[in-house]
C-alpha cells in the first residue's frame, strides 16, 4: 500500500520533468540548428515605400536611413541584363528600376539592417557576391523564400539566414498535428522563423514558434487597428509603412 501510495505521489513530478526534459531537447535542437534565438524585443521594418516615398527606390532608402530606422525593406530583382535591382515585378527592360548595389552602398556603414525580400531566386548567387563585397553578411537576411526555395539558397547563398514565407491557416492553429507540420517544416528548412501577411498569424501561432525556438515576422499591418493587434501577439518583426505608428505601440 506504502510503495503505492509513493508511485501515485511521484507520478506528476515524473510528467512534468519529462515535459522539461523535451522543451530541453527542443531548445538544444534549435541552438544546433541555428546561430541567433528568438529575443523579447519587438523590431519595427520599414516597408519599401514607407514614410509616403515611392516603392523601392533610393529616395526610399535616404528617407529610413534618416529617420533611423531599425530595419528597411526592398524587393530584389534581376533586369533581362543581369543587373540586381529593385523591383517588385518581372523586370521590362534593362533601364528599370535603381541597382541594389547603389542601395547597399548607401546602407553600408550604417546600424540599420536590410531585409532583402527576393522576388527571383536567380539574383542569389550575384547578391551573395555583393553583400560579401559592401562587408554586410551581419546586416542582411532574406524574405520571400518558399519552401521550394530553399534548396537554390542553400546552393548559393550558404551564409544567410532566412524566413520561410507561408501561407497558412490560422483556423488550423487549434490542431496540434498542422503546428507539428509547421514545426517539421522549419527543421528541414533550416529557416529561423516564419513570414506571414498579419492576417495568418496570433497568439497562438506566435506561443508556439517562440516555445520551439523559432520567430514569426508578420508584413504589412498599415493601419492603426492592425498594427495594435499584430503587436498583441509578440511577433519577433513587424513590417509596415508606417514605422512610427509601430514604434509608439510597441514601446507601450
Amino acid at each position: 500500500m506504502k510503495k503505492t501510495i509513493l508511485a501515485v505521489l511521484a507520478a506528476p513530478f515524473l510528467f512534468t520533468n519529462c515535459i522539461g526534459l523535451t522543451e530541453l531537447n527542443s531548445q538544444r535542437m534549435y541552438q544546433n540548428s541555428h546561430s541567433t534565438l528568438p529575443t523579447t524585443h519587438t523590431t519595427i521594418t520599414a516597408h519599401s515605400g514607407a514614410y509616403g516615398t515611392p516603392d523601392n527606390s533610393l529616395r526610399y532608402i535616404e528617407t529610413a536611413l534618416r529617420n533611423n530606422v531599425e530595419i528597411l525593406e526592398f524587393d530584389v530583382n534581376i533586369r533581362p541584363n543581369g543587373t540586381l535591382v529593385m523591383y517588385h515585378d518581372q523586370v521590362p527592360n534593362d533601364l528599370t528600376g535603381y541597382e541594389v548595389d547603389r542601395a547597399l552602398e548607401m546602407i553600408r556603414g550604417t546600424r540599420t539592417k536590410v531585409n532583402l525580400d527576393i522576388k527571383n531566386t536567380s539574383v542569389l548567387a550575384s547578391l551573395r557576391q555583393m553583400v560579401l563585397r559592401h562587408g554586410m553578411i551581419n546586416q542582411v537576411f532574406l524574405t520571400g523564400i518558399r519552401e521550394n526555395d530553399v534548396m537554390i539558397v542553400r546552393q548559393r547563398f550558404p551564409e544567410v539566414k532566412y524566413y520561410l514565407n507561408c501561407d497558412l491557416d490560422p483556423k488550423r492553429y487549434y490542431d496540434s498535428h498542422y503546428l507539428n507540420e509547421i514545426l517539421m517544416m522549419l527543421r528541414r528548412t533550416g529557416a529561423v522563423g516564419i513570414n506571414c501577411h498579419y492576417s495568418m498569424a496570433n497568439q497562438t501561432l506566435s506561443n508556439w514558434l517562440h516555445r520551439n525556438g523559432y520567430k514569426l515576422s508578420v508584413w504589412t499591418p498599415n493601419k492603426r487597428s492592425q498594427i495594435r493587434d499584430a503587436a498583441g501577439y509578440y511577433p519577433d518583426n513587424i513590417t509596415t509603412r508606417h514605422p512610427d505608428r509601430a514604434n509608439k505601440r510597441v514601446k507601450r
